[in-house]
C-alpha cells in the first residue's frame, strides 16, 4: 500500500513539473500504424496511452496529408485524454497519404505525438483509398494485387504487385538478381531434405510424367543419364503453367521468349553421395535458360532472365533460384502427404483481423484465412485409420472455442464443412489459452481423438496470428510444454505487425524451420506447400523400452523417429516386418538419415522379417528413418538402450546398404549387395553389431 502511495506521489509530481514546463505526459500514439490502408469513408481509429491526467483534459487531433507544402490541417477533432481513442470520419474524397497530429490545442499547443507513431513527425504515413498505380503509394511503398500499400522490401520476394512488376522505386525489373532465390530462403526449408534418388524401374519412376510438346517450351536432347522432358507431375503442372505465362508476360511475348530445358530428371551416377545429390536425381528440378529465335542478343540479359525466375515461381514452381547469368534453377515439392499426422490448428479471431481500423479487411477471416486452413486439411488425407491424419481446430480471441475435435470430422470433406461453420470471434489474442486447449483438451485425452503413442503417430500445432498476444497472454510458458510433449509447433505471422520474439517462443526447435512469414492474408497460401513439407517430415518420438504397434509407411516415403535426452547408450533398434518391403536406416549424427546419411542400415520383408541393429550415442539423439519401397508396408519398431561399458571400436564397421528399390514381385531371397547408385556407407560410431544388412 506504501508503494502506491509513493507510486501515485510522484505520478503527481511528475505531472505538475510536467504541466509547469509545457509538456505533457503522453507515452505513445499506438494507431494507425505505417502503411495501413483504410477505406474512403471509413473511421480513422486513433489510439494512445498516457501516464497521468484529469479526465477533463483534453486533447486535439489534427489530420494532414502527407509530403505537402500547406501546413493546415484538413481536419481537427477533439477528444478527452482519458478516452485513449478516438474515431475520425474522413469524408469518401479523401484519398491519398496522411498523418495524425495530437496536441494540447489552444493558441500555442504543444505537440505530443503523431500518428503513425514510426519516425518522426511527418515522415510516416497511412493510406487512404486503394491504390490504383504504384504512385499512390509514396515513395517507398508499392501497389500489391489486393489494390494496398506495402512497403518496397515485400515485392520482389511475394511477387504480388498489381501490375506484375515490382516498380523502379523498389528495385525495378532488375531488383531480382544472380544468387537470390524466391522465396528468400533455402530450397530445404522450402521443399524438404533429399532423402534418395529416382531409379529406372522402380514404383516412383513410373510416375514421372513426359512433358508433350508446346511452342513456348523447348528441350536439350536426352543422353543416356539425362531426359528433360521428364520430371514429377508437380514440376510438369508448374512447367505448363509457366509456358502460357511467357507468352502472356509483356517484356518476354516482346522479345518472342520461349523457356528451354536444360536439365529435369538425371539418372544418379554410380559416384553420387550426400554431397552431390540434386533434386534432378528424383525429377524434382529444373534447370531453364530462354531463347529467342527471332533476335537471340535479347535473352541474352539478366534482366529478362530475372522476369523468367518471378514468372516461374508465379507459375507454381515452390523455389526458384538465379543460378548464374544464364541459367534459372527451379524445383517444386513432393506431392500430398501420405504419412499419418494429428494436427491442432489454432486460428487467430482478433478484431484486427477483418477490421479495417486494425489494419484488417472484411471478410479476412472468412475468405482468407478459414480459406487457408482447409488448404492446409487438403494436404492430409484425413480418415478414421491408422494410415490416415486427423485434425482440430480452435480459435482464439478473447475466449477460446474447440471448434471440433481430432475425432469429430473424419473425412476431409466433413473438416471442410466444419471449417466452413467455424465463427468470427473477434476481441483480444490470447495465444497461450489457445495453446493450453491444444495441450489439455486436444492432446491431452485419447477420447477427443489422439491416437496414442504406441501408434508413432507425430503430433503437430499449427498457430496462425497477425499479430503480438495481449498482455499476459503471451505464448512462451505454454508452448514449451507442448516441446516438452513431443509435439511439434509451427508459427505461421501474418503481416507486419507480428511479433518476433512471440513467433520464436511458440515455434519447435529449430525455429528457422518451423516459422513461416506470410506479407498479408492475400498470400497465406503460398505457405500451405512448405507448413505440409514440415508437417510430413515431423519426427515420431521414441524413448528407451519403447515398442510399437502397427506402424503404416507408405510407399517411396520416409517416416522419421528421434529418441532424444540420452547419452552415452547403446541403443538397439528392432525393426520387425508385418506387410510389404521397408528399408530403415539409423543415425547418431544425421537427423534426416537415409540411403546417404547413416550411421547403420538394413531392410526387412517376407524374407527377412526382423532386424536389431545397434548404435552408440555420441550427443544425446538417435534418429531412424523407414522408407517404405511397396505399397502396405506396416512394421513393427522396439528401442532397447544399455550402458556403454566398453571403449568404440577403434577400426570403423562397414553398414551395408539395403538395395534401392523394390522389384516387381515380393523378394523370396534375401536381397543381395547394395547396388552402385547408394554406396554403402561407414559406420565409424557402430558397436559390434553394427552394419547388420
Amino acid at each position: 500500500m506504501q508503494s502506491q502511495s509513493v507510486l501515485k506521489a510522484l505520478l503527481i509530481v511528475a505531472f505538475r513539473v510536467a504541466s509547469s514546463q509545457g509538456q505533457w505526459l503522453l507515452t505513445r500514439v499506438t494507431a494507425p500504424t505505417q502503411y495501413d490502408v483504410i477505406l474512403p469513408g471509413q473511421p480513422i481509429v486513433v489510439r494512445w496511452t498516457y501516464v497521468f491526467f484529469p479526465s477533463s483534459s483534453q486533447i486535439k487531433l489534427r489530420v494532414h496529408r502527407f509530403n505537402t507544402t500547406g501546413t493546415d490541417a484538413v481536419l481537427v477533432e477533439t477528444a478527452r485524454f482519458s478516452d485513449l481513442s478516438a474515431s475520425l470520419e474522413l469524408p469518401e474524397s479523401f484519398t491519398g497519404q496522411f498523418y495524425v497530429v495530437l496536441d494540447t490545442g489552444g493558441s500555442d499547443p504543444n505537440v505530443l505525438g503523431h500518428a503513425p507513431p514510426e519516425g518522426t513527425l511527418g515522415s510516416s504515413y497511412f493510406t487512404v483509398g486503394r491504390c490504383q498505380t504504384h504512385d499512390f503509394c509514396g515513395t517507398d511503398a508499392y501497389c500489391d494485387s489486393d489494390r494496398i500499400c506495402f512497403p518496397c522490401t515485400g515485392c520482389s520476394i511475394a511477387m504480388d504487385a498489381y501490375d506484375g512488376s515490382c516498380p523502379s522505386k523498389c528495385g525495378g525489373i532488375d531488383g531480382f538478381t544472380v544468387g537470390q532465390s524466391i522465396p528468400a530462403t533455402s530450397e530445404e526449408k522450402q521443399i524438404g531434405t533429399f532423402r534418395d534418388v529416382v531409379l529406372p524401374g522402380s514404383v516412383i519412376f513410373g510416375t514421372l510424367m513426359n512433358f508433350s510438346a508446346r511452342p513456348s517450351v523447348s528441350f536439350e536432347p536426352a543422353t543416356g543419364t539425362s531426359i528433360p522432358t521428364l520430371m514429377a507431375a508437380r514440376a510438369h503442372d508448374s512447367l505448363v503453367q509457366l509456358s502460357g505465362l511467357v507468352q502472356s508476360s509483356p517484356l518476354l511475348s516482346s522479345v518472342n521468349a520461349r523457356v528451354h530445358v536444360l536439365t529435369a530428371y538425371q539418372v544418379a551416377p554410380p559416384t553420387t553421395s550426400r554431397d552431390n545429390v540434386t533434386w534432378h536425381f528424383a525429377g524434382r528440378a529444373l534447370t531453364m535458360r530462354l531463347q529467342c529465335p527471332v533476335a537471340p542478343s535479347q535473352c541474352e540479359n539478366t534482366t529478362v532472365l530475372a522476369e523468367l525466375a518471378r514468372t516461374a515461381y508465379v507459375a507454381g514452381f515452390d523455389w526458384v533460384w538465379f543460378k548464374d547469368n544464364a541459367t534459372i534453377y527451379a524445383s517444386v515439392a513432393a506431392e500430398a502427404c501420405e504419412l499419418p499426422i494429428d494436427v491442432a490448428v489454432l486460428v487467430d479471431g482478433s478484431e484486427s483481423i477483418n477490421a479495417v481500423a486494425e489494419g484488417g479487411a472484411p471478410g479476412n477471416f472468412r475468405n482468407k484465412l478459414l480459406a487457408f486452413v482447409k488448404n492446409i486439411s487438403d494436404t492430409l488425407d484425413i480418415g478414421p485409420n491408422l494410415d490416415q491424419s486427423r485434425m482440430a481446430v480452435i480459435t482464439f480471441s478473447r475466449l477460446v472455442t474447440v471448434d471440433f475435435d481430432l475425432n469429430d470430422h473424419l473425412s476431409n470433406a466433413a473438416v471442410r464443412d466444419a471449417i466452413d461453420e467455424i465463427e468470427y470471434p473477434s476481441s483480444g489474442t490470447r495465444t497461450s489459452s489457445a495453446l493450453r486447449a491444444a495441450r489439455t483438451e486436444i492432446f491431452g485425452e485419447v477420447s477427443n481423438g489422439m491416437r496414442p503413442d504406441t501408434s508413432s503417430i507425430p503430433r503437430v500445432v499449427i498457430v496462425i496470428s497477425d499479430g503480438r498476444a495481449t498482455s499476459g497472454y503471451e505464448p512462451g510458458v505454454e508452448a514449451g510444454l507442448l516441446h516438452d510433449m513431443h509435439v511439434s509447433v509451427l508459427a505461421v505471422g501474418v503481416g507486419m505487425n507480428t511479433n518476433e520474439t512471440e513467433l520464436q517462443a511458440t515455434a519447435s526447435d529449430p525455429s528457422d524451420e518451423h516459422i513461416f512469414h506470410s506479407k498479408s492474408f492475400s498470400t497465406l497460401h503460398r505457405e500451405v506447400d512448405g507448413l505440409a513439407q514440415t508437417m510430413c517430415a515431423t519426427r515420431a518420438p521414441l524413448r528407451c523400452g519403447f515398442s510399437s504397434s502397427t506402424i503404416y509407411v507408405p510407399n517411396g516415403q520416409f517416416k522419421d523417429f528421434v529418441l532424444t535426452g540420452h547419452s552415452s547408450l547403446e541403443v538397439h533398434v528392432s525393426i520387425t516386418f508385418a506387410s510389404g518391403w521397408v528399408r530403415f536406416f539409423v543415425s547418431s549424427t544425421d537427423n534426416r538419415p537415409g540411403p546417404y546419411a547413416h550411421d547403420v542400415a538394413g531392410w526387412v520383408n517376407a524374407s527377412h522379417r526382423n532386424r536389431d541393429v545397434v548404435v552408440r550415442t555420441l550427443g544425446e539423439s538417435v534418429f531412424v528413418a523407414v522408407q517404405g519401397m511397396q505399397s502396405a508396408s506396416v512394421i513393427r519398431i522396439a528401442i532397447t538402450c544399455t550402458n556403454i561399458t566398453s571403449p568404440p571400436v577403434s577400426a570403423p564397421t562397414a553398414a551395408t546398404m539395403p538395395p534401392s528399390h523394390a522389384p516387381t514381385h515380393t523378394p523370396t531371397d534375401t536381397p543381395t549387395a547394395s547396388p552402385t547408385s547408394a554406396p554403402t556407407a561407414v559406420c565409424s560410431v557402430c558397436g559390434t553389431r553394427g552394419g547388420d544388412g
